[in-house]
């Protein structure tokens, strides 16, 4: 099995220091993308923010028929 930690505390200082935004400005977004709620999708318990960069953030997480997925949220006000 690989240590995927030892990668990251080896990259550690490349990654950016970015701040995270809220659930719900991702809802805010989601919707305004999508034109539909973000909840008819996502169950939104099973969400965990895995990272965070200068455009937007990235969420793991299930589907609501339980198949796990990734994505990216870009940030409010990135154009």
């Amino acid at each position: 099995m690989i240590n995927y930690n030892k990668i990251i505390e080896y990259f550690e200082d490349v990654f950016d220091n970015c701040p995270y935004h809220s659930i719900d400005d991702t809802k805010k977004i989601f919707k305004k993308d999508f034109n539909l709620p973000l909840e008819d999708y996502i169950d939104i318990n099973s969400l965990e923010e895995i990272g965070s960069g200068s455009i937007g953030q990235v969420y793991k997480g299930k589907m609501t028929d339980g198949r796990e997925i990734a994505f990216k949220v870009k940030h409010p006000d990135i154009e």
